[in-house]
C-alpha cells in the first residue's frame, strides 16, 4: 500500500482502495468496524511484532509505526497493553 502511517487517514485509505470515502465508510459500517480502532490495533500488533522479533530501537519502532516521537509511542503502547515497550520486549512470557 502506498500510504504511510502518518498519512493513513480514512480518506487516504479509501483513495488507495479506489473507493469514495462514503463507500469506504459504508463498507466499514457494514462490517461493524471502527476505522480508528482498527488502525490502532494494526499499529499495536506491528509494534509488538517488531519488539519481539527485532532489535530495533524503541524510537525506530515509534517512527515505523507512525508516531512523531518515542514518548507518544510509549504512551500509546502502555494504553493498549498496560506495559511499557521495554518491559514487553524483555519479558517473553508476556508475548502472545
Amino acid at each position: 500500500m502506498g500510504v504511510s502511517w502518518d498519512k493513513a487517514t480514512a480518506t487516504a485509505i479509501a483513495k488507495e482502495l479506489n473507493l469514495t470515502l462514503s463507500t469506504f465508510k459504508r463498507k466499514l459500517a457494514a462490517e461493524n468496524i471502527n476505522f480508528r480502532k482498527a488502525k490502532e490495533s494494526v499499529r499495536n500488533k506491528l509494534a509488538k511484532k517488531m519488539l519481539s522479533e527485532t532489535r530495533a530501537g524503541i524510537s525506530d519502532i515509534a517512527r515505523k509505526t507512525g508516531f512523531a516521537d518515542q514518548s507518544s509511542f510509549t504512551r500509546f503502547f502502555i494504553r493498549c497493553n498496560n506495559i511499557s515497550p521495554m518491559k514487553y520486549r524483555n519479558d517473553s512470557s508476556l508475548r502472545e
